[in-house]
Order: C-alpha cells, then structure tokens, then sequence
C-alpha cells in the first residue's frame, strides 16, 4: 500500500493559513452594500419574464408585436366575445423505429 506524502513546504503553507484569521470576501465588482442606489419597484409586473412594470392605473396588454405594454386603465377597451370556436386535436403516429408520438392542440375556427 502507498503512503501519502506531504512535502514540508506544503505543510508550511497549511499551517499558516489555519493560523490566519478568516479571510472575508467581497461581492465582486460592487461590494453587498452597494444595493442603496436600487429603486423599489412598487408595481404589476408584466410580461411573460415580468421586466414591464404597470403602475396601479395601468393594465397590462399587448401590442401588435406580441409585445408586452402597460396602456392607462381608462382607455383599455372591454373584451368582445370573439366570433367563432376552439377545435380540439389529437394526432397519434408510429415512427419508423417503434416509437408511438402522440400530437394534441387547438386552433380557433373563426365564424
């Protein structure tokens, strides 16, 4: 069986760092205190990764990008009930190597 061993400059090195006092660290770049120029975000938040930021007279909606918005409450208009259905589907297939691959969605039929 082989022994492990410690050269004396590694034993050195070791013995002066267990007799050091603990060693802080800081957050880098900033240190932890730096957090006070931060401004509270008192707000809805909106999105799908909520970055937009309503205040409370806004709604969230989105444009015609698909993109997330806050409008003023008072302009958002009252939803229509829209014109047509859901259709429901289920696709099921077998790959050729045996595997079974199930498909299911919806789509809206407009009237």
């Amino acid at each position: 069986m082989r022994r492990l061993r410690i050269s004396s400059a590694a034993l050195a090195i070791l013995s002066i760092l267990s007799q050091s006092p603990s060693l802080t660290t800081h957050a880098f770049p900033f240190p932890l205190h730096f957090n006070t120029g931060l401004v509270s975000r008192d707000c809805k938040p909106c999105g799908f990764y909520k970055q937009e930021c309503c205040t409370a007279s806004q709604t969230c909606t989105t444009n015609a990008n698909n993109q997330a918005i806050c409008i003023d409450s008072t302009s958002v208009e009252k939803p229509r009930a829209a014109e047509g259905q859901w259709e429901t589907f289920t696709t099921i297939f077998v790959r050729t190597d045996l595997v079974t691959v199930t498909s299911v969605g919806s789509r809206f039929i407009a009237a």
